[in-house]
């Protein structure tokens, strides 16, 4: 693949609430305005302006966190992501093709369902299936089949109800006495709090929300746009092309 050139390099990391899959707050409480996304800075060497944000909290990769690539990769991506959301849908799949093809780039995998069934921080249940789907790719993860029924279940969204789940769960190699005992365990429960805490306390509000390490000296950067955005950004500090400072979290 020949590589790119400065001008040609073009990022736009839009802001993550504009389009993604945010948790309701309560009924009774008339919707706050969006945050501004931060500010623009200019590319190098000309071309598209982006957006980039210093992590506002700490981001790490947890021993349990389900992990697309090699430990020792150069390149970090964390999601927090909600199986049911179209939006994360429509990431997973260039993600986990762009990880497979770059061995110095990995995909760390949070959860945050946006359903009050198991996410604290949400009232209601906007994503019904969410929780279900967060439980069986913890419990897949454990077999070391996370990949599979991930792209399974993201690719089938409307299909993810008990008896859609449990076809596509055996489709993909995990369905056992002992996965059904994992799904139901309150560890697997545990799981999805200790992501969604570590959402807290990294701004997480939506769905997917990305944070990039390495792309930037010594940094995780809250980063928008969707996968295009992403490698690209990845794209360009693997090339040693030094990207502007990003703007405070």
């Amino acid at each position: 693949m020949p590589r790119p050139n400065k001008g040609q390099l073009m990022v736009l990391l839009l802001s993550l609430l504009a389009a993604g899959c945010v948790h309701p707050g309560p009924a009774a409480a008339p919707p706050a305005p969006p945050a501004p996304p931060p500010a623009a800075a200019p590319a190098p060497d000309g071309g598209i302006t982006f957006t980039a944000e210093v992590a506002a909290g700490p981001i790490t990769v947890a021993a349990d966190d389900a992990l697309l690539g090699l430990p020792t990769a150069v390149y970090t991506i964390v999601e927090w992501s909600d199986i049911q959301c179209p939006f994360c849908g429509a990431s997973y799949a260039p993600l986990a093709s762009y990880v497979s093809t770059h061995p110095d780039v990995r995909l760390a995998f949070k959860h945050y369902p946006i359903s009050g069934l198991c996410n604290p921080e949400v009232e209601g249940v906007r994503h019904e299936n969410a929780c279900a789907a967060a439980k069986a790719a913890i419990c897949a993860s454990q077999q070391g089949r996370f990949d599979v029924l991930a792209g399974l279940m993201f690719a089938n969204q409307g299909n993810l109800a008990e008896a859609g789940l449990v076809e596509l769960e055996k489709e993909a190699g995990v369905y056992s006495k002992g996965f059904t005992t994992c799904v139901a365990s309150p560890g697997t429960t545990q799981k999805i709090t200790r992501d969604v805490q570590a959402g807290v306390a990294a701004q997480v509000e939506g769905t997917p929300t990305f944070f990039v390490y390495g792309a930037w000296p010594s940094r995780w950067v809250k980063v928008g746009g969707g996968p295009a955005a992403i490698t690209a950004l990845i794209d360009a500090a693997r090339n040693g092309i030094v990207l502007p400072e990003p703007t405070a979290g």
